[in-house]
């Protein structure tokens, strides 16, 4: 005798209402993410939110709102950036629309290892692509 039961998350999702279907697409997307984040191997040895920095930093950003995207404290994202600069994967620049404020860059360097080291779409399931 067959079961009615889900057999699977795809099919869970299919009893929820779309509004909760999609807030699950997104924490699953999320969490996969960080998955791949966390095999993301770069020289030299970065810690994750330091992977996670060079990452999200695609074009000159202030640092406030970095930290905000990041979900970590100002204070946190001046430490990590410190690291960063000292490794000179990125750099501070004022920013030209508000001389009170600072813009991380990526460096040459930031930019090659991010380049070479992210692992792209490919390393997302055919489901996660789709």
């Amino acid at each position: 005798m067959p079961s009615n039961k889900p057999t699977n998350r795809l099919d869970l999702q299919a009893d929820l209402p779309p509004e909760l279907s999609v807030l699950m697409g997104i924490y699953l997307l999320y969490w996969k993410i960080e998955e791949v984040v966390d095999t993301i191997n770069v020289t030299p040895a970065l810690a994750k939110h330091e992977r996670q920095l060079l990452v999200n930093l695609a074009t000159p950003t202030r640092m406030g709102e970095l930290a905000s995207e990041m979900q970590i404290l100002p204070s946190t994202l001046t430490a990590i950036a410190d690291g960063l600069e000292e490794k000179d994967l990125i750099s501070r620049e004022r920013d030209p629309d508000d001389r009170r404020a600072w813009q991380l860059r990526l460096t040459s360097l930031g930019a090659e290892s991010v380049m070479h080291s992210w692992p792209g779409p490919s390393r997302l399931s055919p489901k996660c692509r789709a």
